[in-house]
């Protein structure tokens, strides 16, 4: 028997999103860059993020030039930021840029397994040449149905709203998608684990 699924979310009824989203708009220009593996993974953060954020826009590949991503997207590639972990903690990029705000309004976010991201940046070493936005979160993440390498790990829905709080200067924005995110959590903890 195939499964009923939502007609806006086209997703399980267990899994759907639709009673928790709340629509949400910032300045700032929004790319994820996601492997093409978790596009279809059951407990992807960021259908859910992308429906509180409709401006965002997704591409899907695991290799991509500079020049195919500013096509496919518009971003600005002088104002672009890659939100991923910093390899090298003994430098601090975001010091330097957080002197020029308006630097600081574009950002690719990468999403996939901790494997697949790395994985992303290897076979496209140009995305390593770019300022880096490093979120070290002090507090656990809320994910807690999916594992993380180690602790302070984040969810790609919950590194793009630190990311929007830190440039917004307020959480006005991503506090009402981490609540979000809370309640789709609670809502599928409900249910049978998801393999």
């Amino acid at each position: 028997m195939p499964r009923n699924l939502c007609p806006s979310c086209q997703l399980p009824s267990a899994r759907c999103h639709c009673d928790c989203v709340v629509e949400q708009f910032c300045d700032i220009k929004l790319v994820i860059w996601q492997h093409p593996t978790e596009a279809d993974h059951p407990k992807n953060s960021v259908r859910l993020l992308a429906a509180c954020l409709p401006q965002i826009q997704i591409i899907r590949a695991e290799q991509l030039s500079l020049e195919a991503l500013t096509e496919q997207t518009g971003i600005d590639v002088d104002r672009l930021e890659l939100l991923f972990p910093d390899t090298q903690p003994q430098t601090n990029p975001i010091d330097v840029i957080a002197t020029n705000p308006e630097a600081s309004t574009q950002l690719l976010a990468i999403d996939g397994t901790w494997r697949k991201a790395r994985k992303l940046l290897h076979v496209n070493p140009w995305l390593t040449q770019l300022p880096r936005r490093s979120i070290n979160s002090q507090n656990r993440s809320r994910y807690h149905i999916r594992k993380a390498e180690r602790e302070g790990q984040l969810s790609t829905l919950e590194a793009v709203c630190k990311a929007i709080e830190e440039i917004e200067g307020h959480d006005h924005t991503s506090a009402p998608i981490l609540n979000a995110f809370d309640q789709y959590l609670t809502k599928l903890s409900h249910h049978q684990p998801i393999r």
